[in-house]
């Protein structure tokens, strides 16, 4: 899953500007296990097409579907407990430990620059996502 993450944060920086089709599969990835066919659930809201062409239904994930338009939902994406820091120069997000006290080097946290704000700041929280899953495996 890391992998994919970190992919679809290169998408995020490559993209200029929302793209509906790369909130849902951001939202495909991260939400993988809570949107696993469930007997009797009527999935709601969007509807896009994975890789091979069969529709997926997202259900009752409206800030999902909004990662690359929206702040709030971009925020949402950084891993519980760290700080989304953000340019005001331009769209770039670093996402850094609180307790860090060397914030602002180049090399602390997981950064992004993208086209938009919310873009750079849903690239770098899902690369900190994939370096807290790899963290996890090891």
């Amino acid at each position: 899953m890391s992998d994919e993450l970190l992919e679809l944060a290169l998408r995020c920086e490559r993209a200029r500007g929302p793209d509906a089709e790369l909130s849902a599969a951001i939202a495909l990835v991260i939400h993988r296990d809570w949107l696993r066919e469930v007997p009797g659930n009527k999935p709601l809201n969007c509807r896009v097409r994975n890789a091979s062409g069969s529709p997926v239904y997202i259900g009752g994930m409206t800030d999902a579907m909004h990662y690359t338009a929206s702040l709030d939902a971009a925020v949402k994406l950084a891993p519980e407990g760290l700080r989304v820091l953000i340019d005001s120069y331009g769209c770039h997000c670093r996402i850094t430990d609180p307790h860090d006290t060397t914030t602002y080097m180049p090399w602390n946290g997981f950064g992004s620059l993208a086209a938009t704000m919310p873009l750079a700041i849903t690239a770098a929280a899902l690369r900190a996502r994939a370096s807290h899953l790899r963290i996890e495996v090891e």
